[in-house]
């Protein structure tokens, strides 16, 4: 799993890559985790989560990004979510972990949305 962390004066992008799959992957999950803290010390004021690059994806991976949410929601950060295509993506789509949130076919078009106050407001 690959992690990227891009941030800008209100907004961070959170790029997650790879394999998801952390069960027997200690030090991915402590990885992914410490990403999260770094987000949620920085109290941006928007959140772009790209899981575009997700190949594969697991119940613990899947709880981490439900950490993602709930820190989020903690520190009133709007969300918007790019999710992965294949199976990855059909996982994730099927919990309906992401539904209360915007979702893009891309980060051009998250990032974008930044700017239009009215995208975030979906999550409402």
């Amino acid at each position: 799993m690959d992690i990227t962390i891009e941030t800008s004066p209100s907004s961070i992008l959170l790029r997650l890559s790879g394999d998801l799959r952390l069960w027997s992957h200690e030090d991915e999950e402590q990885h992914l985790v410490r990403a999260i803290r770094t987000i949620g010390q920085q109290f941006p004021e928007h959140l772009v989560l790209s899981l575009a690059s997700v190949e594969r994806v697991d119940s613990l991976g899947i709880g981490s990004l439900v950490r993602v949410l709930l820190e989020c929601a903690r520190r009133n950060v709007e969300l918007a979510v790019i999710l992965p295509r294949g199976v990855a993506g059909e996982a994730i789509r099927r919990l309906r972990v992401f539904d209360a949130w915007p979702s893009f076919p891309d980060e051009s078009a998250a990032l974008k949305s930044i700017t239009r106050p009215s995208q975030w407001a979906m999550s409402a």
